[in-house]
């Protein structure tokens, strides 16, 4: 991909890191899934995201996951191996609007921070998918 610039200043791009040698970005309004390796500093386009305004973005070591809450509602998750999106069905309790990367992974449930004015943690379960 060479040099790819990506505008971090729009409030719907979000981004993550697999804490070893990758990092994922979506960016907003496109909804392109984008990984630059930091050891080959090489950008690679991946499958487009299903949401292109995510409010939030998360890495799964579990399963090699990247999970994403889009605008609005509706999460999905990525299988980096396949390079396959899949949807996974769970009814937030809002929808949610407001930018920013409100999204974190630990053992087998996710924990999305609202982003409207609330102090409200949603914990998600999704060990199993």
């Amino acid at each position: 991909m060479g040099s790819t610039s990506v505008n971090v200043a729009d409030p719907y791009t979000v981004g993550v890191s697999d804490g070893q040698k990758f990092i994922y970005i979506i960016v907003s309004g496109t909804g392109y899934l984008l990984s630059f390796d930091t050891h080959e500093r090489t950008w690679q386009t991946l499958k487009t995201s299903p949401t292109a305004y995510p409010v939030g973005l998360a890495y799964d070591p579990d399963n090699g996951y990247l999970w994403v809450i889009g605008r609005g509602g509706g999460i999905h998750y990525y299988i980096i191996s396949l390079g396959r999106w899949k949807p996974f069905d769970y009814p937030l309790p809002y929808y949610p609007l407001e930018p920013g990367n409100r999204l974190v992974y630990i053992n087998g449930k996710l924990y999305h921070v609202r982003g409207d004015g609330t102090r409200e943690l949603i914990v998600i379960n999704v060990a199993g998918s």
